[in-house]
């Protein structure tokens, strides 16, 4: 899943990287619960906010789909974690779904995304919990070879299935870098249909569907797969992950590493150099021109 952050986050190199993954064996347990709370789900004008608590830490997906919307704000993050930190709970996972296309929120999206957040954590502090089970699939496990789908990055799609009380709930993820305005809706409408009921669709805005010739530079899930195909694996792959459930519990793991990340003025740097470029491009091209007009005016 995603986090809320932008890009000045970015490891720059394989061994920023691999250095990242070794810190991630010496993780501490923080919190640790075998019960959770049914999933609340909460619509404030566009905004859509799900969560589940297990035990005392809230676990919250932000969504603006259909409209979409960039990464969300740190600001509604540090809001909502003092907000779930005044109720009571001792942790909050924020999860940005990236699941539609669009632009920075605007005060009012962000305004709305925000009591709607404050109203689910509310909701979840109130509500009893029960144990629960998990199960859990890929599109390896359904024998999909989705290499030729490249709209979708290596890792394909998942489900995670929790039931708590006898009903089933999923939250379908996919390796890809957003969605096509639309898809997000299209799937869970196509699997509460047929008997599945999926609470919420997400992304990992994975870059590795970029560098194409698109108006966004990448291509979104959606963008070249069949939005019924999508829909159709996800519901095998739901199915899947109800026979695999079994009783579980819910650990918060925290780890600590010392790497470096792109951070925010490396990519102005970015933008500052290609614009330099350009325009030496351009400047060059019009003397190159300027010389082709000079030289036929000559030889005539």
């Amino acid at each position: 899943m995603h986090s809320v952050s932008d890009h000045s986050l970015n490891i720059p190199s394989k061994i920023e990287v691999e250095r990242y993954v070794q810190t991630l064996s010496k993780a501490t347990i923080l919190e640790k619960s075998n019960v959770c709370t049914i999933p609340v789900q909460i619509n404030i004008d566009k905004s859509i906010v799900t969560g589940i608590a297990f035990g005392n830490v809230a676990v919250v997906i932000l969504s603006l789909a259909p409209t979409g919307m960039e990464d969300v704000p740190e600001n509604i993050r540090t809001d909502l974690d003092q907000y779930s930190s005044h109720l009571g709970f001792h942790h909050i996972l924020i999860i940005d779904s990236h699941n539609a296309i669009g632009g920075y929120l605007k005060k009012s999206d962000s305004d709305n995304l925000l009591l709607a957040g404050k109203r689910c954590l509310e909701k979840l502090k109130n509500l009893q919990q029960h144990e629960f089970k998990i199960g859990f699939s890929n599109s390896d496990e359904i024998l999909y070879n989705t290499n030729s789908m490249r709209d979708l990055g290596q890792c394909g799609l998942a489900a995670l299935i929790i039931e708590v009380k006898g009903n089933q709930y999923a939250i379908g993820w996919a390796d890809a870098n957003n969605m096509e305005n639309g898809i997000r809706d299209h799937i869970i409408s196509r699997l509460n249909n047929n008997g599945i009921q999926m609470i919420e669709v997400c992304t990992s805005d994975t870059h590795s569907t970029s560098g194409k010739r698109t108006r966004q530079g990448y291509y979104t899930l959606g963008n070249l797969s069949s939005p019924d195909k999508v829909a159709v694996m996800y519901f095998q792959i739901s199915k899947k992950s109800i026979e695999n459930a079994g009783i579980s519990t819910f650990e918060l793991l925290s780890t600590e590493s010392n790497i470096r990340v792109m951070g925010k003025n490396q990519f102005d740097e970015y933008s500052l150099a290609l614009d330099k470029s350009m325009n030496i491009t351009k400047i060059f091209l019009g003397i190159t021109f300027a010389l082709f007009v000079v030289m036929l005016i000559v030889t005539q």
